[in-house]
This record gives structure tokens, C-alpha cells and sequence, in this order.
């Protein structure tokens, strides 16, 4: 389907909202090209309007909708998948480093940071390609979380059983008892 948006692009007709969005990207870059001083426009990117303020999770999924946009993407979410099992081999070869290094691997310690946040980066463009936005999505599993394991002290206090007290065991099963009782998978 065609559509036109004369008042975004000057009668430019685009295919699809992925092309609207890559055409007002393209537009956006190069105002803001014509409009840098001193000649630093080798500096300028078309990430620089994505905040390193606001959270992590949210500046990740802004951050590659933006290089969507120009074409900087995977075709298919099987090619994220793909890249989220690559980031988890690293993420463990990291941890059994830093294990070998002992107490002493600070080294160590930063390559899992990073492979961890590879990893959950990796996890953020599989929302982007589902069209879910990952802090909602993290938010609902908090409070679905928050729920079950408010049901476990429950049944524990029911017991007259400290949770500090309770078994893995105990606890996984009660754990199981909430997620069949609320049908929230």
C-alpha cells in the first residue's frame, strides 16, 4: 500500500511506515548536518538524540530503532535468536575465565559485565522485532514476580515456616503452586 504524507516530506510518497520513518531519519540527519558549526559534522551522529540518561533497557531499544531506521538490522528475529545464543556461549566462557581467575580477575570480572550486557542487549532487539517494549515487558515480569513470590511467604507463614529456613525444594514448589494458580505462565 501507498501512502502519501505531504506534510512530513513534501509529497514524497513512501511504500510503508518503515520507509516514512528511514526518509525522516535521512531528513533529521541532514538538518542537523546543515545547521552544525565549525565544519563538525564528522561528529555528529544519528544516535546523539537518544539520551544516556534515561534507563539502560529504554536507551538500548532506542538506540537500535534508530539504526533500524537506516537499514542497521537483522531481517528476521531467527537471526537475533541466533545472536542471543552466540552472546550466552560468550557470556559463560567469560564466567568460567573469571572463575579460573579467581578472587584476583578484575580483568576477568569486566568481561562478563560486558558479556552480560551484550547479552541483554541482544534480548532488547528481540523485543524490537516483536514490537514489544522491553521495560513494559520487564515491569509486567516484576509484578508477576512480586506475586508469586509474595505467595510463597504466604504458604510458608501458613506453615509456621521462616522463609530463611525453607528448603529450595519447598520454595520451587510453592513457586510452581502460584504460577498454576494464577494462569500467567
Amino acid at each position: 500500500m501507498v501512502r502519501r504524507h505531504p506534510h512530513v516530506f513534501a509529497g514524497v510518497t513512501v511504500r510503508d511506515n518503515e520507509e516514512l520513518l528511514r526518509n525522516w531519519e535521512q531528513m533529521k540527519a541532514e538538518e542537523k548536518r546543515a545547521g552544525v558549526e565549525g565544519g563538525r559534522e564528522e561528529d555528529s551522529s544519528l544516535l546523539d538524540g537518544v539520551s544516556a540518561r534515561v534507563p539502560a533497557l529504554m536507551e538500548s531499544h532506542q538506540l537500535t530503532t534508530k539504526a533500524a531506521r537506516v537499514g542497521f538490522d537483522w531481517q528476521r528475529v531467527e537471526e537475533v535468536f541466533d545472536k542471543l545464543h552466540e552472546e550466552i556461549d560468550e557470556l559463560r566462557a567469560a564466567i568460567r575465565e573469571r572463575r579460573e581467575a579467581g578472587a584476583e580477575g578484575e580483568a576477568e570480572q569486566q568481561r562478563v559485565r560486558e558479556e552480560l550486557g551484550d547479552l541483554l542487549f541482544a534480548v532488547t532487539n528481540i523485543a524490537r522485532h516483536l514490537a514489544v517494549e522491553p521495560e513494559a515487558a520487564l515491569k509486567l515480569t516484576n509484578r508477576k514476580f512480586r506475586r508469586r513470590f509474595r505467595h510463597i511467604e504466604r504458604r510458608l507463614r501458613a506453615r509456621g515456616r521462616e522463609l530463611g529456613a525453607a528448603t529450595l525444594e519447598e520454595m520451587e514448589g510453592l513457586w510452581q503452586e502460584a504460577k498454576s494458580e494464577s494462569g500467567d505462565g
